[in-house]
């Protein structure tokens, strides 16, 4: 009975015991709340979270322009670098997470949003928990729905992250796959000069004819320096066209080339073709006296005039004769209708070496005096039978012809006839080469083509040869799988011969060795002429050559294109035949293209950053509402 009255007479006094009692709750700093832990999880944890993904972007957006970049690459160390710091980043979120649930039970436990059955529990959470799995379970219990709803929409959201956080490292590395960068620069000696005769030139007076016999064994890549083809005036210019071929024997090391420095043989294929000026032709069937008609061919001579249209480096001898210069060169005969059946239709074309050198031609970028060598390309239109009795089989035939120019072709009608003719185009040259300090680069590895037989046309497929060997005027060297030659110095190229002793011309045998004497002919017909010996006047040339030949002349219809990729095959041909026989040794830089493993999408980079940014961003609700809404919680600290 005494402690009621005592406690009624003194009210002041226990409620100034009460308040005096209360716990300074208000005065807490915020950096108090979250604890040392807490602060050091959240603000360091985000600046390694940060500076991981920085890491991470350098990674995925630079290239082998950065030093860094290239060394982490080219020694392997992408993935794993990249699943490191991805691993390193995990550890940090997980942390995150638990201070987060912490904070977030809390926040339920001072809003009054947990049932008093589970407020035990969910208090035990402020303190050690698993994740925010542990707190949503509780959280479900006995809660009204606006409750729910409340304390939950920062909860789940949480829990997802953190489960799709477990697969950062899988979704990281969908990025990543096999790629070419460029390797480490190598120095090298190779043997790069010519082994040549006391003349300067190699000697092929036993073998003048032996490569166009034979099927190429491969389809090098090279470097070159091109301008574009034009067609003015009815005279065809490839343009200048400097070809360098690379001392580099297996077709690995030059497909996976990416600069080169260093001496290799330089070839000058520029072609130029344009329409004869006959002063008079004749021409009449040579047979051969088997019987059989495949052995026939057309013998057209005459004379060349004065060539009026001359494009620039096109030289002619001063006192040209009024008469012309005399020409006698065979052209093949078309294949009868029966004989068409059997075989894949080919144009009748031949090649004939006219006069080289004293009388007019091309002049190389090369060399320093006059030369040059001419060719005649003429292509048959008509019917075996019509020819036959135009020309009446005699071996001479005098006949009333009419010229047509024709861009760089001049058809030549015998008897006015519309359905034959005689297309002929004057092409001159000069393939000259020579060995010079080069410098060759490009941006991506390459293949190297290779001849193949389809079936479905029973002739070789040409395709990816002609990409190589013919520019058009939007391609590049990359883009048809060669190197750019870097010829920004090539008007000195001369006078370096000059002075440098070794520096020697290497003519290759493949364009003035062809034939020692001229108004020879190759036969650029398979089946228009059936016999692969070889006569005085005629020469059989294997398939391969020839459906390149044709095939290039067929698609383009500029024989300067395909007389140019045919002579650039036998050069090469020659040269890597004669590659193990060079004496000179020179050292070269080079560097190749490895293939490693890098980033070579956004895909996995881009989830992986949109899920840690959801992450920062529940952290930063969860940590706000923590500061502004709890008073009487602190964030768990570590055990001393």
């Amino acid at each position: 009975m005494d402690s009621p009255s005592c406690v009624a007479a003194n009210p002041q006094l226990d409620t100034a015991d009460y308040e005096s009692e209360k716990p300074p709750v208000t005065s807490i700093h915020w950096y108090q709340r979250l604890g040392s832990n807490g602060f050091r999880t959240l603000s360091l944890g985000t600046i390694i979270i940060l500076a991981g993904f920085s890491f991470l972007f350098f990674l995925w957006r630079c290239d082998s322009t950065s030093m860094t970049w290239k060394y982490i690459v080219v020694t392997g160390w992408a993935s794993q670098s990249a699943t490191l710091t991805i691993e390193i980043i995990s550890l940090v979120l997980a942390a995150q997470v638990g201070i987060a649930t912490s904070m977030l039970a809390s926040i339920a436990l001072e809003s009054f949003q947990v049932t008093l059955p589970d407020a035990a529990a969910i208090s035990i959470i402020r303190y050690t928990n698993m994740g925010p799995g542990d707190l949503a379970s509780a959280l479900t219990a006995g809660m009204q729905r606006k409750d729910f709803m409340t304390a939950t929409a920062v909860v789940f959201p949480l829990v997802v992250t953190t489960f799709l956080s477990q697969f950062l490292g899988t979704v990281l590395l969908w990025d990543m796959a096999v790629g070419d960068v460029v390797g480490k620069r190598q120095v090298r000696s190779l043997r790069t000069m010519q082994p040549i005769g006391g003349n300067g030139t190699i000697d092929f007076s036993n073998r003048k004819d032996y490569y166009w016999m034979l099927k190429p064994p491969r389809y090098p890549a090279f470097a070159e320096y091109s301008m574009n083809h034009t067609l003015e005036d009815g005279v065809s210019d490839t343009g200048s066209t400097l070809r360098a071929f690379l001392p580099l024997a297996t077709s690995a090391e030059r497909t996976r080339l990416h600069s080169y420095s260093g001496d290799a043989t330089v070839f000058d294929s520029r072609v130029v073709c344009m329409p004869p000026n006959f002063t008079y032709v004749t021409a009449g069937i040579n047979e051969a006296g088997q019987g059989y008609d495949g052995f026939d061919i057309i013998q057209l001579a005459g004379r060349f005039g004065l060539i009026k249209k001359l494009p620039e480096g096109v030289w002619i001898r001063h006192k040209w004769p009024l008469e012309g210069y005399p020409f006698n060169c065979s052209a093949s005969l078309p294949l009868a209708p029966a004989e068409q059946q059997d075989v894949t239709p080919q144009m009748p074309l031949t090649l004939c070496l006219w006069h080289a050198g004293g009388n007019g031609g091309l002049t190389s970028e090369l060399q320093s005096s006059s030369g040059g060598w001419t060719y005649i390309v003429i292509q048959t239109t008509g019917s075996r039978a019509g020819w036959y009795s135009l020309l009446q089989k005699q071996n001479v035939t005098k006949l009333n012809w009419h010229f047509t120019e024709r861009d760089e072709w001049m058809d030549c009608h015998p008897n006015n006839s519309e359905e034959h003719k005689l297309s002929v185009s004057l092409c001159t040259a000069d393939f000259s080469t020579a060995t010079f300090s080069i410098h060759a680069i490009s941006s991506s590895p390459r293949t190297e083509p290779d001849i193949d037989w389809d079936f479905s046309r029973a002739t070789f497929s040409t395709a990816a040869i002609r990409q190589q060997l013919v520019k058009n005027a939007t391609s590049t060297p990359d883009s048809r799988g060669l190197l750019t030659l870097d010829a920004q110095a090539k008007h000195s190229w001369k006078q370096m011969k000059k002075v440098v002793q070794n520096f020697t011309q290497e003519t290759y045998g493949a364009g003035r060795d062809w034939a020692a004497t001229t108004n020879v002919t190759a036969m650029m017909c398979t089946h228009c002429f059936d016999s692969p010996v070889h006569t005085s006047g005629t020469k059989w040339v294997n398939p391969s050559h020839v459906s390149l030949f044709q095939d290039i002349l067929r698609t383009t219809g500029r024989p300067a294109l395909a007389i140019q990729a045919h002579f650039s095959t036998m050069v090469q041909m020659v040269y890597y035949d004669r590659l193990p026989t060079n004496q000179n040794v020179s050292v070269v830089t080079l560097d190749e293209f490895v293939q490693v493993t890098l980033p070579n999408s956004f895909q996995g980079f881009t989830a992986t950053f949109v899920l840690v940014a959801l992450h920062l961003l529940l952290l930063c609700v969860v940590t706000r509402k923590f500061l502004s809404n709890v008073r009487f919680s602190v964030s768990p600290q570590p055990r001393e």
